[in-house]
């Protein structure tokens, strides 16, 4: 009977023990997994203790779209992440800068990666509820009708009729 050897390898998954959580830059509050896109927001990253040995103040987060990946340019992005603070040596706060138009509400990823020499991989909200994904929801203002002339005007004709509008 052959034997069979195998070789034991430690297991790696990328983003394992990091996580983000969103708080209010007024209050500290925790904010779940969603924001209205015009929020004072932050997302504190943190990780289990002794988990590695990076510098938090090092830390990048990216913020894509949900159907995008973390391989994604930033150019088109609607959220920028800025590594703001560092609370302790386990977690760093992160101030989201969205961008001012109705676009921005939408689902995101949390990209992160913790040496500027690695790539960007996913990580999950600390809030058991979130999963992966971080909501930008529509403000009150982006949810108003439109007013003014010309707006919500509709014209319809049948087919080889004149119409006078």
């Amino acid at each position: 009977m052959a034997e069979l050897l195998l070789q034991l390898q430690p297991l790696s998954v990328d983003g394992v023990g990091f996580a983000w959580l969103l708080k209010s830059r007024v209050d500290g509050s925790d904010l779940g997994c969603a924001t209205g896109r015009d929020g004072n927001v932050s997302l504190t990253v943190d990780r289990p203790v002794f988990h590695s040995l990076s510098d938090s103040s090092e830390w990048e987060l990216k913020v894509v779209a949900a159907g995008g990946s973390c391989e994604d340019l930033d150019a088109d992005d609607h959220v920028i992440a800025t590594n703001t603070s560092t609370f302790t040596d386990d977690s760093a706060e992160f101030h989201l800068t969205v961008g001012d138009f109705k676009d921005a509400a939408s689902r995101y990823v949390v990209c992160f990666r913790e040496f500027a020499d690695e790539d960007f991989y996913e990580i999950d909200g600390r809030d058991e509820d979130c999963g992966r994904f971080l909501e930008l929801e529509f403000t009150d203002a982006d949810l108003e009708a439109a007013s003014g002339f010309y707006t919500n005007q509709r014209f319809s004709g049948a087919a080889d009729r004149k119409s006078v509008v």
